[in-house]
């Protein structure tokens, strides 16, 4: 994926069991992508990822305000992601890319260290 590119369209299952379509918001709402490699990763790395999330989580109702959605991505399955949205108290949905389909076909590689990603509908 390239800076002013559009994302590539997906489908993938959502914290709340439903199916997500970034295609269904074309035109409709603004989308911000958040990838991180995976939940519970406490390692040092880690904890600034989970800094940077903390900081969307406050800034929630703010951005929402501007017609914009907020979606994380990570490779945990359906039933994690739901459970560390209800540990967290998170206000938006985190999807399941266990196959890795949206990170192949966006680029994405995590190194050892843990990092997040920020992509822009």
């Amino acid at each position: 994926m390239q800076e002013g590119k559009p994302a590539p369209n997906f489908e993938l299952l959502a914290n709340d069991g439903n199916s997500i379509h970034l295609d269904s918001f074309k035109d409709k709402k603004n989308i911000v992508l958040c990838f991180y490699p995976k939940n519970h990763l406490f390692a040092c790395p880690s904890k600034k990822v989970f800094k940077m999330a903390e900081s969307v989580i406050s800034s929630y109702s703010n951005i929402i305000s501007t017609n914009t959605e907020i979606f994380a991505i990570s490779v945990d399955t359906v039933e994690d992601q739901a459970k560390f949205v209800k540990e967290y108290d998170i206000p938006y949905l985190h999807l399941s890319d266990t196959k890795r389909y949206l990170q192949k076909i966006c680029w994405i590689k995590f190194c050892w260290v843990s990092k997040a990603l920020y992509v822009y509908y």
